[in-house]
């Protein structure tokens, strides 16, 4: 182990002293990344165990625990240690209708802790009070932190909570705030004692490591009011290397022709991003191979504990099933319809670090290829009727809710297939707890001087040891605020609205094809999952789309007509009640995820979509197209936006920068979101 610093072991002896005094309940260690927080941890329960002191370590996430067991500390996930997951209690509403069902897990906590054990909660930044409400399933009282404090059971004078954790960090995805390193929270809501101490010292080894030289310029950004944070630019030297997102994909596979789990990661703002990221780098490592391949790395994006794998653990993949098994027409009822749901499964067997022996298990392969983050609730109810139909037809003579239907559904090869996408590219929320030689940041979409993104920022550039690579890293230099002008109402849009170079088929267009047919097709797609409708044909023509729609027997046409910026028109009202029923679902709003190529060495440029994009991020405004029309001193930021269309014309000067910005939109001062926008460009 290393030697403590005097920092450190002044910590250590206040934790004994902690330990002595009865009616204190927990500390709180806070630390920045580098400051020796796992070192602490470390001497802290190898004086316990001189003690025959009982403890327990644990940490939110399997990534977290994972690395504490690294590290030579024998660790668990919270869930694993302070839920049942033997007796699980299955809430089922009745309905004879297998399609109709409903059902409702609930794993209790574990007895409360009554010999006294000293708990102590690595990566406690992540552990969330907020109740997580789930139509599948609750874990205790479905608050964290709650189920934390009731686990400890303070009525034993010598149980005691220990969190550990960096309050730079991002929160919980559900929080806006680190309650679990909060002195006030826990001492107004939960009415305990608290004590707490922070690790400052930097380690003398690390002193001169840049990625840590930038995560503590951004934790002093932190500590400053708004107001005064003026300046932000990252550190690039040393270790710390920019590269361009055209050159990323080819720099990551070229460092890594054959990636193992560890060596290195790409970490992105959105979902969307990873998905193009692991699809490209796959192309690249696997140029024949669409399907998974042995050799892939896959990360779990769900708890698995009958296989011992949490989300966010990291498989490699040792054999793969050239076939996929489908399970079709499952039928499900939402909103008092019934829609039939589709699967595709494919065996394999996958390598996780932290388990002695591979695992043979099915993989949701339509989940693992698709572009959404997870199956909806939709699909995860279609997973259980399936089994109860399944074990009906097996076993008639037993009840639903039995014990033999507890015990067939906690091993169902098919309900409790893994969840899982690639694993080269992760969100920074996945990435949370982990630790990578080396790792790629994307910082599109979070660059700012606002508290999320600065947190961001940190908990991205933390999670590389010993190289960290930057895409799109913070510029912010003094960029003066734009001057934003009243919203416009248009009446049209030019025929620069959509980017059309990506380069993407549908079954009824070719990549050639104009983007916003494509794009219209995968809207429509999606917007029919959970209905009884489904498109039969398509026939093109000039400005018309003729979509021919078939819902059991019955083919219905509908003419879509849309203009030469890609805009289709809303489409009426007809006669027949089915017909009104398609289109209210054709014309509902929808977010269509949209990755647009825009690279530029124009600083000035560069900075303005770094604003515009994180902006968008913000407000679930997509970006279309950017055009610069750099002789006439502006640039057209294209916006999809609760109108049909609107852009943002940024004009500038060589002098002065960017000096105003003129939004337009074809609902006006009526489109919430692009007032949303503007908005939150004026406040950042």
């Amino acid at each position: 182990m290393n030697p403590l610093t005097q920092e450190q072991q002044e910590i250590i002896n206040t934790l004994f002293s902690f330990l002595e005094k009865e009616n204190e309940h927990i500390f709180i260690v806070k630390g920045a990344a580098g400051s020796g927080k796992t070192t602490l941890i470390k001497h802290f329960i190898a004086k316990l165990q001189e003690n025959k002191r009982l403890f327990k370590v644990m940490a939110p996430t399997g990534r977290a625990s994972k690395v504490l067991r690294d590290k030579g500390i024998n660790a668990s996930t919270i869930h694993r240690g302070i839920y049942n997951f033997e007796d699980i209690i299955i809430k089922e509403v009745e309905n004879p209708d297998d399609s109709k069902k409903s059902y409702h897990y609930v794993y209790p906590l574990h007895f409360p802790n009554e010999n006294g054990e000293i708990v102590i909660i690595d990566e406690a930044s992540m552990v969330s009070d907020i109740e997580t409400k789930h139509e599948l399933f609750t874990f205790g009282s479905g608050k964290l932190l709650s189920d934390v404090i009731q686990y400890a059971n303070f009525s034993n004078r010598y149980s005691k909570l220990i969190f550990v954790g960096d309050n730079a960090q991002l929160p919980p995805v559900t929080d806006n705030e680190s309650k679990a390193l909060s002195v006030e929270y826990f001492q107004s809501e939960h009415k305990l004692n608290v004590q707490e101490a922070e690790l400052t010292t930097i380690h003398r080894q690390l002193v001169d490591s840049t990625i840590l030289q930038n995560a503590n310029e951004i934790r002093n950004l932190l500590k400053k009011p708004k107001e005064q944070r003026n300046t932000f630019e990252l550190l690039i030297k040393n270790e710390v290397e920019e590269i361009s997102n055209i050159d990323l994909t080819s720099h990551f596979t070229d460092k890594f022709p054959e990636p193992k789990i560890g060596n290195g990661v790409i970490v992105c703002y959105s979902n969307q991003g990873a998905y193009q990221y692991n699809q490209s780098i796959r192309e690249k490592i696997f140029p024949n191979s669409p399907n998974v391949s042995i050799g892939d790395i896959l990360m779990a994006i769900h708890n698995n504990y009958n296989q011992g794998i949490i989300n966010g653990d990291m498989a490699t993949v040792t054999e793969v099933s050239a076939d996929v098994e489908e399970i079709k027409n499952i039928p499900v009822y939402e909103k008092g319809k019934k829609i039939y749901v589709n699967f595709s499964f494919r065996n394999v067997k996958l390598k996780f670090p932290h388990l002695s022996e591979e695992v043979s298990c099915k993989i949701i392969d339509s989940l693992l290829n698709s572009p959404y983050r997870d199956l909806n609730v939709t699909e995860m109810k279609a997973l259980y009727i399936n089994f109860v139909m399944r074990f009906r037809e097996k076993y008639p003579q037993y009840k639903e809710g039995s014990q033999e239907f507890k015990e067939a559904l906690k091993t169902d090869l098919y309900f409790n297939a893994l969840r899982v996408k690639y694993g080269y590219a992760i969100t920074c929320h996945k990435s949370q707890g982990g630790e990578w030689d080396s790792v790629y940041v994307d910082y599109s979409g979070r660059i700012g001087l606002y508290d999320d993104a600065l947190r961001w920022c940190y908990t991205a550039t933390t999670r590389a040891k010993k190289e960290l690579f930057v895409i799109n890293p913070p510029k912010i230099n003094g960029f003066h605020r734009l001057e934003i002008r009243p919203i416009t109402k248009i009446g049209k849009i030019g025929k620069e609205f959509y980017q059309n170079t990506h380069t993407f088929s549908t079954p009824f267009h070719t990549e050639n094809a104009h983007i916003a047919l494509r794009l219209k097709y995968q809207e429509v797609e999606s917007k029919l999952r959970s209905t009884p409708f489904s498109i039969d044909r398509i026939v093109s023509s000039n400005y018309l789309e003729k979509y021919f729609f078939k819902i059991e027997n019955e083919i219905i046409q509908i003419d879509w007509y849309y203009d030469g910026a890609g805009i289709f028109k809303t489409l009426q009202n007809r006669p027949y009640e089915i017909e009104n029923q398609l289109i209210e679902t054709l014309n509902a709003p929808f977010y269509h995820e949209f990755a647009v190529n825009y690279s530029t060495e124009n600083s000035l440029f560069k900075e303005l979509y770094n604003r515009i994009l994180t902006a968008c991020s913000e407000c679930e405004v997509q970006i279309t197209n950017i055009v610069e029309h750099e002789a006439n001193f502006h640039i057209n930021y294209y916006l999809k936006t609760d109108a049909k269309f609107a852009y943002l014309q940024c004009y500038f000067t060589k002098e002065k920068g960017f000096t105003s910005a003129l939004p337009f939109s074809e609902q006006g001062s009526e489109d919430v979101k692009l007032q949303k926008l503007v908005n939150f460009l004026i406040q950042s």
